[in-house]
């Protein structure tokens, strides 16, 4: 992972993915389900970037702001 985990995120994620999974936070659904709305293959990749990150259900504003 790189040194970043914010920056390895957003290279890593589509708009689309990133656009989904943040609606389905805001709407305060857990993470674990909010990925439902990555592809498969990626999930996993996705999910520990979140955790590095600490983002996800547990802090929805900080993982749902815009810069």
């Amino acid at each position: 992972m790189a040194s970043d985990p914010l920056a390895e995120l957003g290279s890593f994620l589509t708009a689309t993915e990133a656009q989904r999974l943040a609606a389905q936070i805001e709407a305060g659904q857990h993470t674990l389900a909010a990925l439902s709305e990555i592809a498969a293959a990626r999930r996993e990749t996705v999910k520990l970037l979140l955790a590095s990150a600490a983002l996800g259900h547990a802090d929805r504003e900080r993982t749902v702001s815009a810069p």
